[in-house]
């Protein structure tokens, strides 16, 4: 099987290609949720609430949890759950939506490659030396439109989508190094998230659910609970197996 992925890099570009395309949208919508009358919390429960629902009988038919110790689906819950979407919607209060492009997606590459190298001891190919080098040079010269980006005002998002691209490259690493399925990511990320969160939520947390119009809670819906859980973390983990986390 792991042969069929590694001739098959033109699947995982394609994948990895659409995955930054979700993305892309998927920051303008979050941005566009933080600053309107919804709390992070509500666009937290939409995306776990919704994702598994729609997953629950995905996972019940497939049992993904036979095959995955109980210390790696905490793990990956976590690198992909609330605190993770905290600091992703945390960060869009203070920065607008293309500061995502820069500092989470465009720090990726490099915080991969560095967690192979430290923990798994990977090899660096002068390839992806070459594709980090001009993303990151990429990213210096938004950085130096000081008028776009208002650094002074934006640093504390920054900060805090800089931690979030942590904490997916993390998950990157983990998922090609324990050969983590579609259907283990279906659970981690959405099933057991929305079993523990959505009830704390609907209990405890603030919330303007309620209050929002109707065309901005479908849009939101969507976009938190369908778009980038079930089809960006989907295509994704098919870009891993294909062309390495690296890429």
């Amino acid at each position: 099987m792991n042969q069929d992925f590694i001739k098959k890099p033109w699947l995982g570009a394609i994948c990895a290609i659409s995955v930054m395309l979700v993305w892309a949208t998927w920051f303008v919508v979050s941005r566009h949720g933080v600053i309107s009358e919804l709390y992070p919390t509500d666009l937290m429960a939409l995306r776990f609430g919704i994702s598994g629902i729609i997953v629950l009988p995905i996972v019940a038919y497939f049992k993904p949890w036979q095959s995955i110790s109980i210390l790696r689906m905490f793990i990956l819950s976590m690198l992909l759950g609330p605190f993770y979407m905290m600091f992703i919607f945390g960060g869009f209060i203070f920065a607008p939506a293309s500061h995502g492009g820069i500092f989470m997606n465009g720090s990726l590459p490099f915080l991969t490659l560095f967690i192979g190298w430290v923990w798994l001891s990977e090899k660096i190919r002068r390839l992806h030396l070459v594709g980090v080098a001009l993303i990151l040079f990429g990213a210096s010269l938004a950085v130096l439109d000081a008028n776009q980006l208002q650094l002074y005002d934006s640093w504390k998002g920054d900060l805090m989508l800089l931690i979030a691209g942590g904490c997916f490259a993390g998950y990157l690493v983990i998922s090609r190094v324990w050969n983590i399925s579609l259907t283990q990511v279906l659970l981690c990320s959405s099933l057991i998230n929305a079993i523990w969160y959505v009830p704390l939520w609907y209990f405890f947390l603030p919330t303007n659910l309620d209050k929002i119009p109707f065309n901005n809670f479908v849009i939101q819906s969507v976009y938190q609970g369908l778009v980038p859980t079930l089809f960006g973390l989907l295509a994704l983990v098919i870009a891993v197996r294909h062309i390495g986390s690296a890429s």
